[in-house]
């Protein structure tokens, strides 16, 4: 009826404009842009940043504030945090950026600290790595901090969302054969449960049944 039809459509699961890992790839749609963190290592993906981490190392991903001038922003938190961290203008891609790093620790042990400010959409991002295990940890760190760049439409199109839709039986299905024919990506018992259907229970002729599929975001 008119409130199944309401229902088609609808979102299930995480929101993409929040931000999504594709792989060790992190696709964030909502604000524009994607970054590539080193293959294996564990990732997070919290309100306020997204990071990974390997045993030795950490790189964190934040809005660090507004504005065309990474430069502004990269004084304002060097002089905020007392660190001095050699600030230089250089480009990441081709977005305007400033680099800074520094030597730091890292749960008790020596460590260095990469920073780079980025300027993309009118905000400025700072992604921040910090290694502890030597060369190959850092340039593994500062690899990842060189894929910072725009989303582009091909970047999106490998985004994908499950959404409900609503769908008619042919006369003999079970909820099996119809979650074949139409691609869902639930199984027949998730669809016979979303739909209060018994299990293997032949379904009627017009009935309308709800699916999830999974489609492009």
């Amino acid at each position: 009826g008119a409130h199944l039809r309401a229902l088609d459509g609808l979102r299930m699961g995480a929101d993409p404009a929040h931000g999504l890992f594709v792989g060790n790839e992190f696709l964030q749609p909502g604000m524009g842009f994607t970054v590539r963190f080193p293959s294996g290592w564990e990732t997070a993906n919290a309100r306020d940043f997204v990071a990974a981490r390997s045993k030795t190392a950490l790189i964190l991903v934040a809005l660090a504030g507004e504005g065309p001038d990474p430069m502004q922003v990269a004084r304002e938190v060097q002089d905020r945090d007392e660190v001095d961290l050699k600030l230089r203008s250089s480009p990441v891609g081709s977005l305007p950026a400033v680099r800074g790093e520094a030597k730091a620790r890292m749960e008790g042990r020596p460590a260095m600290l990469d920073v780079v400010w980025v300027a993309h959409g009118g905000l400025i991002y700072q992604v921040l790595g910090v290694s502890t295990s030597g060369e190959s940890e850092r340039a593994a760190v500062l690899a990842a901090i060189e894929t910072f760049r725009p989303i582009t439409k091909a970047d999106r199109s490998r985004i994908r969302v499950e959404r409900l839709r609503i769908r008619t039986a042919r006369s003999g299905e079970t909820m099996a054969s119809l979650a074949a024919r139409t691609g869902s990506r639930w199984t027949a018992r998730e669809l016979e449960v979303l739909n209060g259907v018994s299990p293997g229970a032949p379904l009627s002729s017009g009935q309308s049944v709800k699916i999830v599929r999974q489609e492009r975001y």
